[in-house]
């Protein structure tokens, strides 16, 4: 069994340092780049921490080293791709090594459909699965098959009768609008997937609140070359939006960089937020204002929650809503009367 000093020498940092960021005290005693090389390190020694490993003295608990907890991106045909629910799996893999369990596998959606067909596949009684991400009735043939020892992790609520942690996208899209709105905007495209999506319900009712029409809409995937490829629709909208709101930064993104090749200057003729401050937000140029998504906490209250369903300490289905916050960067000001002019 890898020891703690085994990891720090991997990630080359000191024992000490290894084991504050590994006990949850990351932010304090180091940079964001040094704890990703720890947890890697955690993550390719297979260190586990030796925390709680005689519960079953305590009262007959399941002890935590016997229990493995895996992740399902739920909406992701290649979880590769998907920045967003990518650094929300490492949280909630971090949580997991922290509280001393094993880390299970990856199950991308196009996984989930192929196991719903293997009658063969039998999650164990101490194995638990995060569900990150909308799911819907496709994913349900391997959901259930870890019967209630699952957890969802979701902007939109969802009516389910299972554990649920949830950061409002409803009230993040609220958040991003009024950020826009009280800078002076009154024209707001939106850009992102409409379909059941809470952030375009929550764009729309904050826009008729406020006494605007909902609109310029420009559906689109929600991930770099959706919008970059939505970037041609909105200059050739009738009425330029001098303003865009997108569903999450991965669609931002795209959209920042098609408005730079077409020669829209950003914020000074069209401004541009979104919500999740993933790690990329601090690399756009500009730098990307968005809402943000506590990432950590919602990846740390999800495994807690499943622990302690595994461990039969709750038996009704809990529902956790979390805060999410404005993070200014620069990449939105007042609009300009000349906004819609140039590109």
């Amino acid at each position: 069994m890898a020891t703690l000093k085994e990891v720090a020498r991997l990630a080359g940092v000191s024992a000490s340092t290894v084991s504050r960021i590994i006990n949850g005290k990351g932010e304090k005693c180091a940079g964001a780049a040094v704890q990703k090389r720890v947890w890697d390190a955690v993550r390719a020694t297979g260190y586990v921490p030796n925390q709680e490993a005689k519960r079953l003295k305590e009262g007959g608990g399941t002890p935590k080293e016997a229990i493995t907890v895996s992740c399902l991106f739920a909406r992701a045909e290649d979880y590769k791709e998907d920045s967003f629910f990518n650094a929300l799996a490492a949280c909630v893999e971090e949580e997991v090594l922290r509280q001393g369990c094993r880390l299970g596998l990856r199950y991308s959606h196009k996984d989930a459909l192929r196991l719903c067909r293997e009658e063969a596949f039998a999650p164990g009684r101490t194995e638990g699965l995060v569900v990150l991400g909308k799911s819907g009735p496709d994913c349900e043939g391997l959901i259930g098959r870890f019967k209630k020892r699952v957890v969802h992790i979701t902007l939109n609520q969802m009516e389910i009768r299972r554990d649920h942690i949830v950061c409002d996208g409803w009230h993040a899209a609220e958040m991003a609008l009024q950020y826009l709105y009280e800078a002076g905007h009154r024209v707001i495209g939106y850009v992102g997937e409409t379909e059941k999506e809470i952030r375009y319900r929550g764009y729309r009712a904050f826009m008729l609140d406020v006494g605007l029409t909902p609109g310029p809409i420009f559906p689109a995937a929600m991930n770099p070359a959706g919008g970059h490829r939505a970037v041609e629709r909105i200059l050739a909208a009738k009425t330029r939006p001098t303003a865009l709101f997108c569903a999450n930064d991965a669609t931002a993104q795209g959209v920042l960089r098609g408005l730079a090749e077409a020669g829209v200057a950003v914020p000074a003729q069209m401004s541009v937020i979104s919500i999740d401050n993933i790690p990329e937000a601090e690399q756009t140029k500009p730098l990307l204002t968005t809402v943000k998504v506590p990432f950590r906490d919602l990846g740390s209250f999800a495994v807690k929650t499943l622990l302690d369903r595994i461990d039969h300490g709750h038996t009704v289905p809990l529902n956790i809503f979390m805060p999410c916050e404005l993070v200014v960067r620069q990449s939105v000001a007042a609009p300009r009367s000349d906004a819609n002019m140039g590109g």
